[in-house]
């Protein structure tokens, strides 16, 4: 067997599950679903702009109307669930009080993002395969372990035991298998399907559809390493514009990326001697700091990073005094 981490993690998953489970115990201590989603909500909040669109509908989470009558269920999409942990992990820190009946649920809650922390981190290239293969048994099951301590065996779920094995499916395999690619293929053949009506040569007519797109597709010149909108040229083998796309991944000016532990404000893009480059004005570390969030405030420092080097912040905003909390993952 082979096990998709982004069902058995996401989609009704284990931290679907957790999230839920944490809710339910924050109500009685005055932390409802309703604070989280204006919380969400707040306009500051700033997003990458590839994911800016759906990250701005993250609060749609706990609308009323998306309650389960199960009381074991969040009823959210897998890539909805994936945008939010990292936010829900800093609203969590920020608003839930660290009283005794919480804080074994706490504990849960944060072993759970982290299996999802080292799948991520795989999948994008920040740790290599074989050290996430190594340590996610592990992971799993310090999170089994923590979650049963918090709630008891009545949340376990097949998928708590079918994650223990994906550890080993990432030595085998050597690299992160998911369910994302074959949905957004899905998603291209959908597009087409639903307008055939010919069901005497249904499979002819929707793979025709599919593979005309596909040609129009790859003569627009959109290619997967280019300046995006308007390239300005201003030297013989140097252009500059505002967006760009590398490996898949659109960056556009004002996005807040990273380079290992560096942090900064994307100020232009760049393609010189045909490699791309992001112009960064420089952000320095203020105030409270984890892995996974910290305090920032903008400097007068610039520096060119080779753009295929970076990564995006999940969300950010400015606070007080022109700090900017930055959520990294």
């Amino acid at each position: 067997m082979t096990y998709d981490w982004v069902h058995n993690t996401l989609q009704e998953g284990t931290l679907s599950t957790e999230v839920q489970l944490l809710l339910t115990a924050c109500e009685p201590h005055g932390v409802s679903r309703r604070e989280f989603q204006e919380a969400l909500q707040d306009a500051a909040w700033e997003f990458p702009s590839q994911t800016r669109t759906k990250s701005k509908q993250l609060h749609r989470v706990f609308d009323p109307y998306r309650e389960s009558a199960a009381s074991d269920r969040l009823k959210c999409s897998a890539s909805e669930l994936l945008g939010l942990y990292g936010l829900l992990r800093y609203l969590v820190a920020e608003k839930v009080p660290r009283v005794p009946d919480l804080l074994p649920k706490l504990a849960s809650f944060a072993a759970a993002c982290d299996t999802l922390d080292v799948l991520l981190a795989a999948k994008k290239g920040a740790t290599s395969i074989a050290d996430a293969a190594r340590s996610l048994p592990g992971v799993m099951q310090r999170h089994m372990a923590a979650h049963i301590e918090a709630y008891g065996d009545g949340g376990i779920r097949p998928k708590h035991h079918w994650n223990l094995d994906v550890g080993d499916q990432l030595a085998r395999d050597g690299v992160v298998l998911d369910a994302f690619v074959i949905e957004r293929t899905h998603l291209k053949i959908k597009a087409v399907a639903d307008s055939v009506e010919n069901t005497s040569r249904f499979e002819r007519s929707v793979l025709a559809g599919v593979l005309n797109n596909t040609w129009r597709e790859s003569a627009t010149g959109s290619w997967s390493h280019a300046l995006l909108g308007s390239p300005k040229q201003v030297a013989p083998n140097t252009c500059l514009s505002a967006r760009m796309r590398v490996y898949g991944l659109t960056l556009s000016v004002n996005d807040v990326v990273w380079v290992g532990e560096k942090c900064g404000s994307v100020r232009l893009c760049v393609l010189a001697d045909a490699i791309l480059y992001v112009l960064v004005e420089m952000y320095t570390a203020v105030g409270e700091h984890t892995r996974h969030w910290g305090q920032w405030a903008p400097s007068a420092t610039h520096e060119l990073w080779v753009a295929a080097n970076v990564q995006t912040s999940l969300a950010w905003k400015v606070v007080a005094d022109g700090v900017v909390v930055v959520i990294r993952c």
